[in-house]
């Protein structure tokens, strides 16, 4: 299957570009190292296309000792970026100032001001706390209520980073 697919990735780049297969290794937020069966490894494989600079991007991090496919740019080992990943470890998506964050179990949303996970877990403690006005004065949410909540809370907090 990996060789189908090696073999289509082919057929639409440049014929400039050599397509090889390995195991990811030594992985970091921006490169790993492609250990190749039979051959010499690559250091340093690009994990998104562009270098460096973007502030908008799609990262998807391979899982270490996945098998992956990589693009060598003109053939040279110096400028090899990944193409497909059979293992996902991580994928970090930045659009402006939103960004995602998807781990094995669990997620992150943030914009430049904002971390959802916090804003959300503030909410249900200030829904906890309120006072509510009623005819008969002032008065808050049962204790039934606050322990609903707060078991709300626990689940949120579990799916979040």
């Amino acid at each position: 299957m990996k060789e189908a697919f090696a073999r289509a990735v082919q057929l639409v780049t440049k014929p400039d570009m050599t397509i090889v297969s390995g195991k990811a290794v030594r992985i970091s937020d921006a490169v790993f190292d492609l250990q190749i069966e039979e051959g010499a490894d690559i250091k340093d494989v690009r994990i998104g296309a562009i270098a460096s600079g973007t502030q908008t991007y799609i990262k998807i991090i391979p899982a270490d000792n996945s098998t992956v496919l990589v693009g060598m740019i003109e053939n040279s080992d110096t400028e090899a970026v990944l193409l497909s990943t059979s293992e996902i470890d991580k994928i970090e998506i930045k659009i402006g100032t939103l960004e995602v964050v998807l781990t094995g179990d669990k997620i992150s949303f943030k914009n430049g001001q904002t971390d959802f996970k916090d804003f959300l877990s503030g909410l249900i403690d200030d829904l906890k706390s309120a006072v509510i006005q009623t005819p008969a004065g002032p008065g808050n949410f049962s204790p039934a209520d606050v322990q609903k909540l707060t078991q709300r809370k626990q689940e949120f907090l579990n799916l979040f980073e």
